[in-house]
């Protein structure tokens, strides 16, 4: 972590593994984030913040990354499931009630929650690195699906304006 006056960086996790897609609770006391092992896996882990203290969020033997945090308290996230691809899926960030909302033969990633938190934009792409990636819309309960862009570039991780 660091803050935006320049002050050197405070290193808060001290793992072997990679920790990626840092996102912060709407409280600002916690913190969720990828967590990545030699085996090529990745879970989702939460901490809090005062203590350095770390939960699991999803099982070990996952391929899940790249979470969100809503201003609701749900996280957003990507998982290679059993099908091969990548799927957007919800959680909570005690680990309960994961469920996926996409569910297209394409990988679907890098999902960024609306300020109001019904919907959420995100990354659809080919099963390889040539075919084109494309921003979508979807609601939260996974209706409303609306593809943004069409151009044969590679949209990647759009953000919403505050």
């Amino acid at each position: 972590m660091a803050d935006i006056d320049g002050s050197p960086a405070t290193r808060v996790t001290h793992t072997a593994g990679d920790d990626l897609h840092p996102t912060w609770s709407p409280d600002g006391k916690y913190l969720a984030f990828n967590r990545a092992d030699a085996s090529g896996h990745s879970r989702l882990i939460r901490m809090r913040l005062s203590t350095l203290a770390q939960t699991a969020i999803t099982a070990s033997g996952s391929h899940d990354w790249a979470p969100d945090w809503s201003h609701g308290n749900r996280i957003a996230f990507s998982r290679v499931d059993s099908s091969g691809y990548a799927r957007l899926y919800l959680v909570r960030p005690d680990g309960t009630g994961p469920h996926r909302i996409t569910a297209a033969r394409l990988n679907d990633k890098n999902p960024s929650w609306s300020p109001d938190g019904t919907r959420l934009v995100f990354t659809r792409g080919g099963a390889d690195d040539g075919d084109p990636e494309h921003l979508f819309l979807v609601r939260a309960d996974g209706t409303g699906l609306t593809q943004l862009t069409k151009s044969d570039s590679h949209d990647l991780e759009a953000d919403w304006r505050p």
